[in-house]
């Protein structure tokens, strides 16, 4: 309870009373949801982006008009299908989930000639440089490690490109290299039919678990920089969803990231519904999830936490 009533207080204090207030409805509703599985309430959580949108143009205005008629800089990449995959879990693969770990066996399965790191606390000074205040407000505790995954994801995709999928992601196909054939991708226009959708900004358009990018990308490049200069003015996320708040900045504001993010065509579209429906549906061989499964989504978003009970092993092996 401290620790939410002290980010409360950081809300009011940093970004504003009516954040705040925002904030503390949102935890209400949060809170009905939970208890009465009643769906989330879009004004809500419209209001609360507006405003923290607005405080993040009102204190980084100045970083935004240097970017905004920044060119591209990716480096493509000699061969699309020698590009990495990216895979997180702090504790390193031992200490994974049964879930998160089938996950990733299927994503080894599935990746062919693309090498598929697992990058853990161990060994991610073997993969990357990043900036040693990130580190250490993680480790103080300051940051969590979601957090601090969002800060890693963004500067392996600045520093080495390729694709980045949350441990939670289920890979049912080969990747096309036409994920890797341009500066940026991602999962784009996705059905809105899911529980989170209403409170999460831009889910249908934009959405960390799956990214893919081509080395020293204009996008990852201003992500991770506006990282750098938040964290060296706050010492805590404002909002959980600041990468999102942070990667619509730059759709709107960047010219060259605006037309490359048009420019994307729609695709993964169902990549949020087989996670409800394995939860929902008795028998992982029901239609709904036949269909899910038979369209050319080929990235689902599940969960490690979920109870998917008989369907995520019956799933398994399908698609073994």
């Amino acid at each position: 309870m401290g620790g939410k009533l002290a980010k409360m207080t950081r809300y009011g204090k940093d970004v504003s009373l009516g954040f705040l207030g925002i904030s503390l409805i949102a935890a209400v509703d949060q809170r009905r949801h939970r208890l009465f599985h009643t769906a989330y309430d879009r004004r809500i959580y419209a209001k609360k982006d507006m405003i923290f949108q607005e405080f993040l143009y009102r204190n980084f205005s100045e970083l935004i008009r240097q970017w905004i008629d920044e060119p591209e800089t990716a480096v493509p990449f000699d061969d699309p299908q020698s590009a990495p995959i990216w895979i997180c879990w702090f504790q390193g693969e031992e200490a994974m989930p049964h879930t998160a770990r089938e996950l990733l066996r299927i994503v080894r399965e599935k990746a062919e000639h693309h090498p598929v790191h697992l990058v853990s606390l161990a060994n991610m000074d073997r993969f990357i440089r990043i900036d040693p205040r990130m580190v250490g407000l993680f480790r103080s505790g300051k940051i969590s490690p979601a957090h601090f995954s969002d800060c890693l994801r963004v500067c392996l995709l600045k520093q080495h490109g390729g694709v980045w999928l949350d441990s939670s992601v289920l890979l049912t196909k080969k990747l096309p290299d036409s994920v890797l054939d341009r500066p940026i991708w991602n999962a784009k226009n996705l059905d809105p039919r899911f529980p989170l959708e209403p409170k999460c900004l831009d889910i249908t358009i934009w959405e960390s678990y799956f990214l893919a990018a081509q080395r020293n990308s204009t996008l990852y490049r201003f992500i991770y920089g506006f990282l750098q200069e938040y964290l060296t003015r706050y010492d805590i996320f404002l909002d959980y969803l600041l990468l999102n708040h942070i990667a619509k900045i730059a759709r709107e504001q960047i010219k060259v990231v605006r037309s490359e993010f048009g420019a994307i065509p729609s695709n993964n579209v169902n990549c949020e519904l087989l996670g409800p429906a394995l939860e929902q549906e008795s028998g992982s061989s029901s239609a709904r999830i036949n269909d899910l499964l038979n369209s050319d989504t080929y990235v689902f978003k599940l969960s490690n936490r979920a109870n998917y009970a008989q369907n995520f092993t019956d799933l398994v092996r399908r698609l073994k």
